[in-house]
């Protein structure tokens, strides 16, 4: 999917309602979050497009007809949001993230704080796939560092 980002500063974080239609009329709604507040960054630059990978599936038996897809909230990296819906149910959705994160912490360090204990962690939660280009770039120390005190834009 591409987003573009019509605000003034990097997009953080995107919620979309996707309504799936299937052929004998019945409907189902889903929301997919785009969110980037643990990386100190934002997905979308101001004036850019960029391209999400959304891994959502449905199937009916009747047939899926038709998608519609709606924004349903937006938090950008200067603290501006957009959207009515999304805030406690994104605020709810980051809780659990942190709580990812407070578990895989405590996974690496009684696993010895070892590089196969982070791959562990991240084969266990692909969540925090993100951990490799971290583990990559600042070692075993970054991991823990990243998972201790996630960084700006926690709640």
């Amino acid at each position: 999917m591409k987003i573009r980002n019509q605000g003034k500063s990097n997009l953080v974080t995107a919620i979309f309602s996707f309504t799936y239609r299937a052929a004998n009329g019945d409907k189902h709604t889903t929301l997919v979050d785009i969110d980037s507040w643990h990386l100190d960054q934002g997905f979308a630059q101001p004036g850019t497009t960029a391209d999400v990978t959304v891994m959502q599936g449905i199937a009916h038996p009747a047939g899926i007809v038709s998608v519609t897809v709606r924004p349903v909230y937006a938090e950008f990296e200067d603290g501006t949001r957009f959207g009515n819906g999304g805030v406690s149910c994104f605020q709810d959705v980051r809780q659990k993230k942190l709580e990812v994160m407070r578990n895989a912490l405590s996974q690496i360090q009684e696993a010895g704080n070892t590089r196969e204990s982070v791959l562990m962690v991240i084969n266990e939660h692909p969540e925090l796939l993100w951990l490799s280009t971290v583990l990559e770039k600042g070692g075993i120390a970054a991991v823990t560092d990243r998972l201790a005190a996630p960084r700006k834009l926690q709640l």
